[in-house]
């Protein structure tokens, strides 16, 4: 199998590609170069858009743009693999973000995509939509409040639930283990 592309979108951290055996075998640091942004590098490894960081916690972003960001990949014996990436995609503002995915009427409005393309197939999986993991509390860093009921006087909400709008929330929220995107191929 030859994969030659991997797609990466808005809020992202480390990129991880399995093989599997009996059991998934991470190879990630074999073939990918860069995987994590290290030292908040984000351009060493990677192909097509330039990436994106302010203030950048080992991540990177894509903001308001298309992008096509990739690494092309050889060497890889034939076989079964995983690619995952943690990463989000806001459709829109935070709020139509959350209204969309509360919806549950979203998936016209995924753009973003996580891909593999190799000698047999292209694979690919549509990138969480932020309010996916909505939670009641701040993880921390720069967030929107989205739900909830506005108080106009005061310019507050009451209720409602916390996504992640800048690089330092997304390190928390993808710690935590949120968004996890995968593809097999």
């Amino acid at each position: 199998m030859n994969m030659k592309k991997i797609f990466t979108t808005l809020f992202f951290a480390a990129t991880t590609l399995m093989g599997f055996a009996a059991e998934w075998i991470d190879v990630t640091d074999e073939y990918i170069i860069n995987p994590r942004y290290d030292n908040n590098d984000i351009s060493t490894g990677w192909m097509g858009t330039s990436l994106g960081s302010a203030n950048p916690k080992e991540n990177a972003e894509h903001y308001q743009k298309n992008y096509n960001t990739y690494q092309e990949l050889s060497g890889l014996k034939p076989g079964k693999y995983r690619v995952s990436l943690s990463a989000f995609y806001r459709m829109g503002s935070a709020d139509n973000d959350y209204n969309l995915y509360s919806s549950g009427d979203y998936s016209d409005y995924q753009y973003a995509q996580l891909y593999a393309i190799s000698s047999v197939d292209d694979y690919y999986t549509p990138i969480a939509p932020s309010s996916s993991a909505a939670l009641p509390n701040s993880l921390g860093g720069g967030v929107s409040q989205v739900g909830g009921e506005w108080n106009w006087g005061s310019w507050t909400r009451t209720g409602g639930y916390y996504i992640p709008n800048n690089m330092e929330a997304a390190d928390y929220w993808f710690r935590a283990g949120h968004y996890l995107n995968t593809v097999e191929c």
